[in-house]
């Protein structure tokens, strides 16, 4: 299981829009905070608290910082599945503590939950569940049940125990699907590639702002070499991801993002662009799906029509712990070959 580091929670913090003032965990506290710098990979981190109710506003009022330390005692406590209270980690000090709470609450891997205390009071934590995750900028509580913690084994849908918290906005959420194809991004830069993102989703806004405006995604289907090939710009038009080789004369790697179903029709997608391809040319073809559902997609990739892609499975916590390192590390010089290490094939 990867770990939380400090970088990993800078660069998610990091992501939130500068232009936007995020509300505190606790409802009650009725002040604002906006990032204004993230200092280094591992911080410190730059931010400004305000509250408009009182007149008060942003340029008004003193920077103040979130120590690399708090942030290294904060990601050295974080287990996933396991509630984390703020206070006690940082030992009731800082008085920044609530602020630097309320922006990790605000990143897509973290929730706000409230286990029963030794007496019986429920107490407010944060609990890492990479796996569900929620839309960027957004608090989202998970819900607990009878259990003291959340269990990854228990069976249910983990989606189906959260809901949205005061300050919401969906007009920037990144669904998971979404989310998803924004790890690729990265990954694909890494490999040298230019990556194409479904005609459908390029709108779609996140962290970082619309998919189809990131650094390194193609913007025209057309501007590709291969797509002069009849019947390419058509089948490919709505593939979640794709990998092109610069300038487009391949595309070695195209990627169908699924989370319970579609499937069949993510495959069948896949189908129809292998039959608009040249014999010969060499595409790796890939269902990104949780990792609960490999036997499942195996079943399904086995069936006679679908056999001929030879298809790989990549599991969202292998994307999502690349596409993180990719992400904080730049890496560079990788192969395309390199994804492999983390795919299993499904025939």
């Amino acid at each position: 299981m990867p770990h939380v580091t400090p970088e990993m929670i800078v660069a998610g913090i990091g992501r939130l829009d500068r232009k936007v003032s995020y509300t505190f965990v606790n409802p009650a506290n009725k002040r604002r905070i906006r990032v204004m710098e993230t200092v280094g990979p591992a911080g410190p981190i730059k931010v400004k608290r305000f509250n408009p109710a009182k007149g008060q506003r942003q340029a008004s009022v003193k920077t103040i910082t979130i120590t690399t330390s708090m942030i290294e005692r904060f990601a050295a406590s974080v287990v996933e599945g396991r509630p984390v209270h703020m206070d006690s980690v940082l030992h009731g000090s800082h008085n920044t503590r609530s602020v630097f709470e309320s922006l990790v609450a605000h990143m897509p891997e973290f929730f706000v939950t409230y286990p029963q205390g030794p007496t019986g009071q429920k107490v407010k934590h944060l609990v890492y569940l990479p796996k569900v995750a929620h839309p960027c900028g957004t608090l989202t509580e998970y819900v607990l049940g009878d259990e003291a913690f959340p269990k990854a084994d228990a069976g249910d849908d983990p989606s189906d125990r959260t809901r949205q918290l005061h300050g919401a906005s969906q007009d920037t959420s990144l669904r998971q699907h979404s989310r998803m194809q924004a790890l690729l991004i990265p990954i694909g830069r890494a490999l040298g590639a230019e990556v194409w993102i479904a005609s459908n989703d390029v709108g779609v806004t996140g962290c970082d702002g619309r998919l189809g405006d990131l650094e390194g995604v193609v913007r025209d289907i057309n501007t590709m070499e291969i797509a002069k090939l009849s019947g390419v710009p058509r089948a490919i038009r709505l593939i979640d991801v794709g990998f092109f080789t610069k300038g487009g004369k391949s595309i070695p790697v195209v990627f169908e993002v699924e989370h319970s179903t579609g499937y069949v029709r993510g495959m069948s997608r896949m189908r129809g662009l292998m039959d608009q391809l040249p014999d010969g040319l060499h595409v790796r073809y890939v269902i990104v799906a949780p990792d609960s559902e490999y036997d499942k997609v195996k079943e399904l990739a086995q069936k006679e029509q679908f056999i001929p892609l030879n298809l790989h499975f990549l599991p969202y916590s292998e994307l999502d712990y690349l596409g993180r390192h990719c992400e904080q590390r730049g890496l560079k010089g990788a192969s395309m070959e390199f994804l492999d290490n983390f795919m299993r094939s499904l025939l």
